[in-house]
């Protein structure tokens, strides 16, 4: 993803497929407002001519208004949210974060804030924030938010967003017992080395009551969507079926992440003093593929959301699970 600016007054967002090559691809850019992008109702067309795994070479105006550039105008790039060339393994190893702010990240905020419970205007932690959406987003609704991930160039970013961030492993939390109400783990459980250690030092740092709010990738889900290790080297794109390979082969095919069965996700809590709030498999919200065809992708999000409510939740993308720290017995 990134940012060019065509005017003094507009910044337009693209985005681009990496590890693809393209010669010419047309595309819709949005204006960048308040700090996050939302799409508005006039939209520019550019081409986009491409080199290969799509490091942009120039965009052209095809319809945008004379004021803003003619039809032939060139622009460089601006500034990005993502250095270029871009380090695929570490995308591999640590995944990717939300770079922008979309009805899907929209959607999770509300079921965020909705299981917060009386966690909810406390002290909360984004463990691995990224850039810092989440982070970002959640302010309002928490007394004080706290940001770690153990990428400094993107923790860089989140300051940009948010003072309150630091760098540090999700293994070894710098954080005393007892000091937050609630933990977002969003997409990130799946790539650290040990996620048993994770898991137990979040629940060392929740105080009594506090909760876990925790987001990784399902197995029933079709696709791979971290792509493959195959003969040295990284092939990103939604590989079908791979998680349904027996789990040896499947961990030889994506060594660099991991992903949770129920029963897979449940032995992380194992005895610990956890009370389970919420136990669901969600899918997703498909804003790349609305962005390309609006009808459809809407239908498609209407209908595999429908499915959440069904026994097919089980081929859902995402494990959404809100787990609660129970309060010591007294001797």
């Amino acid at each position: 993803m990134y940012l060019y600016r065509i005017s003094p007054l507009k910044t337009y967002q693209i985005t681009i497929r990496q590890g693809f090559s393209f010669k010419s691809r047309k595309m819709d850019l949005y204006p960048l407002t308040m700090g996050a992008w939302q799409p508005q109702s006039t939209r520019l067309h550019f081409k986009v001519k491409l080199a290969r795994y799509g490091r942009l070479q120039h965009l052209m105006c095809e319809n945008s208004p004379s004021a803003l550039c003619n039809r032939h105008a060139l622009y460089e790039r601006g500034h990005g949210l993502m250095d270029e060339p871009r380090d695929f393994t570490k995308a591999a190893l640590r995944g990717e974060p939300s770079y922008i702010w979309r009805d899907g990240q929209r959607r999770r905020l509300e079921m965020i804030l909705d299981n917060a419970g009386p966690s909810l205007r406390g002290c909360a932690l984004v463990d691995g924030c990224g850039v810092g959406m989440y982070l970002h987003n959640m302010r309002e609704y928490f007394d004080d938010v706290i940001g770690l991930d153990i990428e400094f160039p993107r923790l860089q970013q989140a300051k940009k967003l948010e003072d309150k961030v630091l760098a540090g492993a999700g293994e070894w939390l710098p954080f005393p017992e007892n000091t937050f109400d609630l933990v977002l783990s969003h997409e990130v459980i799946e790539h650290v080395q040990d996620d048993r250690a994770a898991i137990r030092e979040i629940f060392r740092i929740l105080r009594p009551g506090g909760r876990l709010v925790l987001f990784c990738p399902n197995r029933g889900y079709p696709f791979e969507t971290h792509g493959v290790y195959w003969r040295g080297k990284y092939h990103f794109g939604n590989i079908p079926l791979i998680n349904y390979l027996p789990r040896a082969w499947r961990d030889k095919l994506a060594p660099h992440v991991n992903v949770y069965t129920r029963l897979d996700l449940s032995q992380l809590f194992d005895g610990l003093p956890v009370k389970f709030i919420q136990l669901k498999t969600i899918f997703g919200a498909y804003d790349n593929i609305i962005t390309r065809n609006p009808r459809m992708g809407k239908l498609m999000r209407a209908v595999l959301q429908w499915l959440e409510k069904t026994p097919f939740s089980r081929l859902g993308l995402s494990h959404f699970w809100v787990v609660e720290k129970k309060y010591s017995n007294p001797d």
